[in-house]
């Protein structure tokens, strides 16, 4: 972590859930266009929510994850609005750089 005046910058390992690969695991942390994933978010999938990639088709195809109890199989591009923080170190290259402001206390 970097501290610079009341700022602090540390990487968060935030990946789109469309970019994980099978066996992959993680926790929902962000959904960008609800609307986009409004079948999950019914079945009670939502931020908080752990996840893992079963297995993804070749290209733009759909992919299959473990979330909910069950098994799901969802759009590509529906998987692209969910950023999930990734479990292991394996995402060090694709992650998201986050600003998180730091009060101090006297």
């Amino acid at each position: 972590m970097f501290l610079t005046g009341n700022r602090s910058y540390f990487w968060a390992m935030l990946v789109r859930l469309s970019e994980m690969k099978p066996m992959q695991h993680g926790t929902i942390e962000r959904v960008n266009r609800p609307e986009m994933v409004l079948a999950l978010i019914e079945m009670g999938c939502g931020i908080g929510e752990r996840v893992e990639v079963a297995h993804t088709t070749p290209g733009r195809g759909p992919m299959a994850i473990f979330s909910c109890g069950r098994k799901l199989a969802l759009r590509r591009e529906a998987a692209n609005e969910l950023w999930v923080r990734v479990g292991g170190v394996e995402a060090v290259e694709r992650a998201e750089p986050v600003v998180a402001s730091v009060t101090r206390v006297s």
